[in-house]
């Protein structure tokens, strides 16, 4: 018989701490009053979540200030166990030179502000978060 499963929500540290080992979550905003979730490449940069996107991604039309919306997941298929966190908050368009210089040279995603790349940032504010675990771990 297998062990009953537990969610637990997980504290704002530990939520920091499980985005930093991922490269990819979700994004979502609105695009013409409808909700729209892309995939996006994001790291941990102090305590903002930084989020790599493309023009070509149409969905993403935010402009400085608008509140979305970000979540990021692991799953063990094995184990049957994961994560998933959210965060919550006023995008920052990044638009100045010098920062996203630096956020190219650190190559987290695969294009760059001359291929048309863009980078917006998320505070660590209001994060969140639930583990899915079984009974006996």
């Amino acid at each position: 018989m297998r062990a009953p499963y537990v969610v637990k929500a997980l504290h704002p540290a530990e939520c920091q701490r499980l985005i930093t080992t991922v490269p990819v979550g979700r994004i979502a905003s609105t695009d013409g009053g409808l909700p729209k979730i892309v995939p996006v490449h994001c790291r941990v940069r102090g305590d903002e979540l930084v989020i790599g996107s493309i023009q070509a991604h149409h969905a993403i039309r935010m402009l400085h200030g608008d509140v979305v919306a970000f979540e990021a997941d692991s799953y063990d298929p094995a184990r049957r166990e994961g994560w998933c966190v959210g965060v919550i908050g006023p995008c920052r368009l990044i638009d100045d030179g010098a920062e996203i210089s630096s956020l190219d040279a650190l190559d987290f995603t695969p294009w760059t502000s001359e291929d048309g790349g863009h980078y917006i940032a998320l505070p660590l504010d209001l994060v969140y978060g639930q583990a899915l675990r079984t009974g006996h771990t």
